[in-house]
């Protein structure tokens, strides 16, 4: 594609793929959006990987449909997809050049004509004048992208990419993200990428889907995952959470007051959550977590860790609960929150969920 031919949308239904007894993919369902950038999140062995395989051709759901644009893709080959694929190993072959591996599955184009699109290739991934250097001479971040030249070469409407940045260093890795983001956007395809990496995923992504042991649990922007998890494997794979328990003690709307062991919490309880006298768990981030000497619960400092702009307490709470609060570092101002200090806790209500213990 060149930018101006519209991307296709991509459209799964209860794609379930089974190995043996065991279940891979169970019964997804999704819808992307034309151009869109999306990120599948999750640890190893949970199927995401797998479901990018079903997509790209490289698997066969064992039930359900995978339509690009309406088109069911059932017994079509990977080569003959609106798909390609980038593998998390890049799969370069090491007895060509850097050319010879991005013209690799051009042969419907003659010499002249595959030269000039290697070129633009190049030129688009910032590897203008490396098209005769041998692979083994570059560095990995030049490997990944002489690798997501190729994918592009046969212009796919969909990019499927597997775990794309897993062999780069970290400070690479930050680059080659915001790189990748606007290549994207230039381009205007729709990029279906896997990651293990929460940070990432909420770094590029428009939308990403939360994949637990074979399941899509939770599908959303990256703030919306992030403020509102629909369960607790969602919040803590998005960062660090505080995990009360607790119960329901009554309800109002979207309000619930939930009772903990160190005294009643108000929260909300949007969605199907725990009714009335039923255990529950609350989830906060340590930064909406204030520290003051309003009327909130009290507790006692017993760790204080420096983190460069933020400083990450650990306070114990009347019951032992352990809870975490982080806010920013305060320069070379004396610290009035220190280990042993006895604290209040502000646990802002706007930023409590709700969710079953």
């Amino acid at each position: 594609m060149d930018g101006t031919d519209p991307a296709p949308r991509l459209d799964l239904e209860g794609v379930t793929k089974r190995f043996g007894d065991g279940v891979a993919v169970a019964d997804v369902s999704l819808a992307l959006s034309p151009g869109e950038f999306f990120c599948l999140l999750g640890p190893s062995g949970c199927g995401k990987s797998t479901l990018l395989r079903l997509v790209a051709g490289f698997e066969t759901p064992s039930a359900g449909l995978i339509r690009v644009d309406g088109r069911d893709l059932a017994g079509l080959p990977p080569h003959r997809r609106p798909v390609n694929m980038m593998f998390q190993s890049y799969a370069l072959f090491p007895h060509r050049d850097v050319a010879g591996n991005v013209a690799y599955g051009l042969t419907n184009l003659n010499r002249a004509d595959r030269a000039g699109r290697v070129r633009d290739l190049l030129a688009r991934v910032r590897l203008d004048g490396f098209g005769t250097r041998r692979i083994d001479t570059l560095s990995g971040g030049q490997r990944q992208r002489v690798a997501l030249a190729r994918a592009l070469a046969r212009e796919p409407g969909v990019l499927l990419l597997d775990e794309p940045l897993g062999a780069l260093d970290r400070g690479l890795r930050e680059e080659t993200q915001g790189e990748l983001r606007a290549l994207q956007r230039r381009l205007g395809i729709t990029f279906v990428m896997v990651t293990h990496a929460p940070g990432e995923a909420m770094a590029l992504a428009d939308r990403i889907g939360v994949m637990d042991r074979g399941r899509l649990v939770q599908v959303g922007d990256a703030a919306a995952l992030y403020e509102r998890p629909a369960t607790r494997f969602v919040a803590g794979l998005l960062g660090d959470v505080n995990l009360i328990p607790g119960r329901v003690s009554g309800r109002d709307g979207d309000w619930a007051v939930v009772e903990t062991g160190f005294g009643p919490v108000r929260a909300r309880a949007s969605g199907p959550t725990p009714g009335e006298g039923e255990a529950a768990t609350l989830v906060i981030r340590p930064e909406r977590v204030g520290l003051g000497a309003g009327v909130g619960p009290a507790g006692t400092i017993t760790d204080v860790t420096f983190l460069g702009e933020r400083i990450r307490r650990q306070v114990r709470m009347a019951d032992g609960t352990l809870l975490r609060a982080s806010g920013p570092a305060g320069g070379h101002a004396p610290d009035p929150h220190g280990v042993g200090a006895a604290i209040r806790l502000d646990l802002d209500p706007e930023a409590c969920r709700l969710l079953p213990a």
